[in-house]
């Protein structure tokens, strides 16, 4: 059995109410096994909620700007996140459902069919970077020409693909049917995924040490509004004053990394001899495994990681959305460089950090190093 992705429901479901003030109720309702984050946007203000897994909240806040009011509904479940946009106006009644849920389906019982090798094949021949390295585990194009189901396809996919981005969806009358990925290597139970909204961004500065989180690096767009692309290359030259930086990226699921090499080098430029910590998890993706930059600085930097491994998805990037007939993929183009200094440990298995300790021991074990973390909630 292999588990597909189909449409589920999350519905929001708003209202205008009428008092002295305009006010705008919102009840979102998550039937889902998933953690689910609404962002409301009003120009440059911003009502976050957080529902828990099959579980509905119900919410007000003043309208400020009924006609340019922004939504962005994201949802995750271990180490998957998909992300919903909606846009408005804001109606009397105004639901919108939209989402991925699990699905079992026995694959060995759907035929592969001409087209969607064909599809596969030249996808993996013409666009992924790492179709040389399959060649040199001993992989052959015409594998796919003999694979007589979808699941033969994925279980060869399996044998040679080894690369956390590169993926291939199959869709059979419903979107998101079949979809093959790469499966992190280690589970470990105990380290359990942030509960903060995504795209959490803030700084905050103690006595000793200037505090930045931030869990995504996706870019903004004008739908999309994520302060870290353009605030956290700005924070450098006040987190400079302080004797720690603390940069917390955890349960980021990555995007744009020029943001962190801007900030390094403006660490650099500064002459900063304070100690960076860099906190991370098995939930922390691609870019948000901080160490594939702040590596190539430890010369010039006194860089320490502490949390889990990471969720190891490294050694290729600058994937191009493809799409032939009812094959998408989504296929990487480079090979990454990679700092070798030993702490990679492969991909599906991250970065080993320096200090290892589970997320609700974070802020015990900074604290014995002498950081203030003082009103700073390490969630």
């Amino acid at each position: 059995m292999r588990t597909s992705k189909k449409i589920f429901t999350i519905s929001f479901i708003t209202s205008l109410l009428f008092s002295s003030v305009f006010a705008f109720e919102t009840k979102l309702i998550n039937t889902t096994d998933m953690e689910v984050w609404l962002t409301v946007f009003q120009g440059d203000t911003k009502e976050e909620l957080h529902v828990a897994p099959q579980s509905e909240k119900t919410f007000t806040y003043e309208l400020i700007d009924p006609d340019n009011i922004k939504y962005n509904l994201s949802w995750g479940s271990d180490n998957n996140s998909w992300w919903g946009f909606a846009e408005g106006p804001i109606t009397e009644a105004n639901t919108w459902e939209a989402g991925y849920a699990s699905k079992q389906y026995d694959l060995s019982f759907y035929s592969l069919t001409k087209k969607e090798k064909s599809a596969v094949s030249n996808m993996i021949r013409t666009t992924y970077i790492g179709f040389t390295e399959m060649k040199e585990k001993g992989f052959k194009l015409k594998m796919i020409d003999e694979c007589q189901t979808i699941g033969d396809l994925f279980a060869l996919l399996d044998k040679y693909v080894y690369d956390y981005h590169f993926s291939i969806t199959i869709d059979r009358g419903e979107k998101g049917f079949a979809r093959w990925e790469f499966k992190n290597l280690v589970t470990d139970e105990k380290c359990k995924k942030s509960i903060d909204p995504i795209v959490t961004y803030f700084e905050k500065p103690t006595s000793n040490a200037y505090y930045i989180r931030f869990n995504s690096c996706a870019e903004s767009t004008k739908d999309f509004n994520n302060p870290y692309w353009k605030e956290f290359p700005r924070a450098a030259s006040k987190a400079c004053n302080y004797d720690f930086i603390v940069l917390d990226p955890r349960s980021n699921q990555g995007g744009g990394q020029m943001q962190q090499v801007q900030f390094f080098e403006s660490l650099i430029n500064k002459n900063y001899k304070g100690k960076i910590y860099i906190l991370q998890d098995k939930y922390s993706f691609s870019a948000a495994e901080m160490w594939m930059i702040a590596g190539k600085y430890i010369n010039k930097l006194d860089i320490t990681t502490v949390g889990t491994f990471t969720g190891g998805m490294q050694r290729y990037g600058e994937c191009k959305a493809k799409k032939s007939g009812n094959v998408y993929g989504w296929i990487p183009t480079i090979i990454c460089g990679i700092p070798d200094d030993g702490k990679w440990k492969g991909e599906g298995v991250g970065y080993e950090p320096d200090i290892f300790v589970y997320p609700e021991e974070i802020k015990e074990t900074l604290t014995g190093l002498g950081v203030d973390l003082t009103d700073i909630e390490i969630q």
